[in-house]
């Protein structure tokens, strides 16, 4: 999964440069994400588990931002949250995203919150213990 969030950053950079302009003009921000998915930023990376609701388009299913999908973008949010029960994420808050003004930061946080996006704690993390978890909308169109 990091490797995939890794690649995906890279290409962050071709698509901020080929959008139309409309505003606010979403922008790669990819040296923020590339700093959020560095294991040594920060609380250990979770690996993300989708749970229920519409998942015909991957993980996130249903919550794709309806400006990215109309405009073919892929992208990754970067969230941090506390680990709860069975892997439930609470109290979670936006560390970075890419392409920005596209609406990721907010579908990721939603999901979170709706209880369809869930972590895989990492290895020695227990109930209580700040996680970072990377949200990957991968466009099925490409």
């Amino acid at each position: 999964m990091r490797g995939l969030a890794f690649g995906l950053v890279v290409s962050l950079a071709a698509a901020g440069a080929t959008m139309a302009a409309t505003a606010p003009k979403p922008q790669p921000n990819v040296e923020a994400v590339r700093a959020a998915i560095d294991p040594a930023s920060g609380p250990p990376i979770a690996d993300p588990v989708y749970a229920g609701g519409d998942t015909s388009m991957g993980g996130p299913g249903g919550y794709w931002p309806e400006r990215a999908l109309r405009l073919n973008i892929s992208g990754v949010a970067v969230i941090k949250c506390t680990l709860g029960d069975a892997g439930a994420l609470k109290d979670c808050a936006l560390v970075a995203e890419g392409p920005t003004t596209l609406g990721f930061s907010e579908a990721s946080l939603l999901m979170a919150k709706a209880g369809h996006l869930k972590a895989k704690p990492p290895e020695g993390a227990k109930l209580g213990d700040p996680v970072r978890v990377i949200v990957v909308f991968k466009n099925p169109n490409k």
